[in-house]
Formats: C-alpha cells, sequence, structure tokens
C-alpha cells in the first residue's frame, strides 16, 4: 500500500503444512529511501520441502531477521535456529548461527558470521563444531577472517584460524 508520505507498507503471512513464513515492513520511497522489514520462516519438517528436489533428510528450521537503513546502505541481522537436521548420511543435533552486515550496498560492507553445531555426524562424529568469520571491504581491499573450533567424542579440541587480505595485485594468506 503506497501512503500519502511515499512510504510502502506491507504484512505478509503464509501458512503450509509444517511451515509458516511472516515478514513485514515498510520502505520510503521519498529522497531519504529508508527500509524497515522483519521476518521469520518456521519449518518444523524439512522432509517434505527436501524431497521437492528429490533429496532426503529432515530436522527443524526456524530463521528470523531484519533489515534497516537507507537503501543503499542496509544494515541486517539474522538468526537462523535448527534441530535435528539430517541430509543422506549427515546429522546435526542442534545449533544456530547468526549473520550481521553493514553498509550493505556500499564497496566498504562489513560483517561477521558466527555459526555453533552440536553432535555433528559428517563423515567423523564431533560433539560440536563453532565457527566465526568476518568480512571487511574497503575498496580495493578485502579482509576475510575465520575460526573453526571443534571437539571430538573423546573431547580433543582442533583449532583453526585464517586471514586472507586481498588487493588489486595480490592475495596474502
Amino acid at each position: 500500500v503506497l501512503e500519502a508520505d511515499r512510504r510502502v507498507r506491507s504484512n505478509v503471512t503464509i501458512f503450509a503444512s509444517g511451515a509458516e513464513l511472516r515478514a513485514d515492513g515498510d520502505v520510503s520511497l521519498a529522497a531519504e529511501r529508508r527500509a524497515q522489514l522483519k521476518y521469520r520462516l518456521q519449518l518444523t519438517d524439512l522432509a517434505p520441502w527436501l524431497g521437492l528436489i528429490g533429496q532426503r533428510g529432515g530436522g527443524s528450521l526456524n530463521i528470523s531477521g531484519q533489515t534497516d537503513g537507507r537503501l543503499d546502505r542496509l544494515r541486517t541481522q539474522d538468526r537462523i535456529r535448527f534441530t535435528a537436521l539430517s541430509y543422506g548420511t549427515n546429522y546435526v543435533g542442534c545449533g544456530d548461527a547468526s549473520i550481521e552486515m553493514r553498509e550493505v550496498g556500499q564497496p566498504h560492507m562489513h560483517g561477521n558470521v558466527a555459526l555453533a553445531m552440536h553432535q555433528v555426524q559428517a563423515g567423523v562424529r564431533l560433539k560440536a563444531a563453532n565457527l566465526t568469520a568476518s568480512l571487511e571491504q574497503f575498496r580495493p581491499i578485502t579482509v576475510a577472517a575465520m575460526s573453526v573450533r571443534t571437539e571430538d567424542e573423546r573431547t580433543l579440541t582442533n583449532h583453526i584460524e585464517v586471514a586472507v587480505r586481498k588487493g588489486p595485485a595480490r592475495t596474502e594468506a
């Protein structure tokens, strides 16, 4: 709905068997061109959705997030939670992820990702796996850093940290 102040407001709710999507927000088409959006997707059983693409698996997935700011410099915050995820022979008992990006749409976009998984069975059995990553983009240089920490069934831990700096003529790791 386009309001007199050149603002578009919208609310969407979609229900399907074992699924629900809710989204609402508004976008200003005036000079400042700002947006504020929120959404939530809940899938209580992934099996039928994976079946649509000929794959086997299951579990539940909840995704929520919000975006706000000027259309050319958005800020996003997203959260993902999952339980009993299975895909083929791989399995994750539970976990969550958070993603935060700032200055989306700008050359200096930056942000962070954090992922935590528990009871992982994917070739090896892990009690936990945690990943954190960050992206800093300062054109023409991009810096990405990542840290992975795992703990196996015998409580042995592994930790890897990587940082990559990419410039116009070279890449350093």
